[in-house]
């Protein structure tokens, strides 16, 4: 698999700070870890264990997806070689210099056309589309997801507190730090997956939506299932990449 990586400096950034905490590189809680210090002083349950690792990873691994996948770039190929005025009512992108598929949009800072885009998200230094939509709407459940245990491993911590012991006050520090830290991250990330389901119940992208325009009238369920790119199965919670054809209804 190709990797798709989008040449901003601000991007990058952004993309370094939210995976800090998952090269171990950086002590404090992240984007995706939210919980960080305090989970690892506190959760000693093999159940609150499982949670916190299994929903961080899988986290960090569809950040890393997302912000590494073609968006689905319309390809530079044969169209180009057409003038504007020889494609009749095919949409022409001036930068690109090719024929945009239905619902596609240029993104100025991928410099490329993106087939049924969404959005361009800072902290992934992506485009939001077609091809990696999935792994964009994997990232908010799982980062939702891992701080809703926070609050659970905030009590072991305090409750199995030594008070003798000289870290107490650092692990209530960190116990109502991690608290705070995870209920701001969680709650952007909880508006923004409801933001995405409402798109996906009206079949709309971002985009779209500011346009006052939507694709075509269809279930819930056919539109996810072109997002998640297969019939429902395991591989839906896995952010692993998916067959696509070259344009998306």
């Amino acid at each position: 698999m190709q990797i798709w990586w989008v040449p901003d400096p601000c991007g990058r950034n952004y993309v370094f700070i939210a995976q800090a905490r998952n090269l171990g590189t950086c002590p404090k809680p992240s984007l995706l870890a939210a919980s960080g210090l305090c989970g690892a002083l506190a959760l000693r349950s093999g159940v609150l264990l499982a949670w916190h690792e299994g929903t961080w990873t899988l986290a960090a691994w569809a950040h890393l997806a997302c912000a590494l996948s073609d968006p689905g770039a319309v390809p530079r190929g044969a169209a180009e070689a057409l003038a504007p005025e020889e494609l009749g009512d095919v949409r022409w992108c001036k930068h690109c210099q090719v024929a945009k598929p239905p619902r596609a949009h240029h993104c100025s800072t991928c410099q490329r056309c993106i087939r049924k885009m969404d959005h361009h998200c800072m902290w992934m230094n992506n485009c939001i589309g077609a091809n990696n939509q999935k792994h964009f709407l994997l990232f908010l459940i799982y980062t939702s997801a891992h701080c809703l245990g926070v609050p659970l491993g905030v009590v072991c911590l305090l409750l199995r507190a030594d008070e003798e012991s000289p870290w107490y006050h650092v692990a209530h520090i960190c116990g109502v730090a991690g608290l705070l830290l995870a209920g701001c991250v969680g709650r952007f990330c909880v508006q923004l997956l409801m933001e995405q389901l409402r798109h996906l119940s009206a079949n709309q992208t971002g985009i779209e939506l500011l346009q006052g325009t939507t694709g075509e009238s269809r279930s819930f369920r056919a539109t996810l299932q072109e997002v998640m790119g297969s019939a429902p199965s395991l591989r839906w919670l896995l952010p692993l990449p998916e067959p696509r054809g070259e344009s998306a209804a």
